[in-house]
């Protein structure tokens, strides 16, 4: 979700919002908090998109407006059929789906004190 761009940020609110009220399980993914997820999105669809894009099953859905279009025409709950029931929110992220390293901060490189150098984190992208 980009919050520096509105119409992006409200469509990701808005299809995030459409997709909890079926209290479904789902797995959100930002690319404005890590670039794999832009790059490997970019791959799937073989070109630049704009987000938020959905697929359920592993089959893509579409956009916002596709989505939404789905919702109101009763067909989105028909695609739900199967997917799991959402769990609690985990407290480690507080439902906001993306937790900083504990050993880099995020920034991806750490101290190795044996070597005395600056190398990239072992535990994180």
């Amino acid at each position: 979700m980009l919050r520096g761009i509105r119409k992006t940020f409200e469509d990701c609110n808005r299809v995030r919002s459409l997709i909890e009220s079926h209290c479904i399980q789902m797995i959100e993914r930002d690319i404005s908090m890590d670039s794999g997820f832009r790059e490997v999105l970019r791959v799937l669809m073989e070109k630049e998109v704009r987000v938020p894009v959905v697929f359920m099953k592993g089959r893509l859905i579409g956009d916002a407006d596709e989505v939404l279009k789905l919702e109101e025409e009763g067909q989105l709950s028909f695609l739900l059929e199967g997917i799991s029931q959402a769990s609690e929110v985990y407290q480690g992220c507080g439902g906001l789906r993306f937790v900083m390293c504990l050993d880099c901060s995020g920034s991806c490189k750490i101290l190795d004190a044996e070597q005395k150098s600056v190398v990239r984190c072992g535990e994180c992208n």
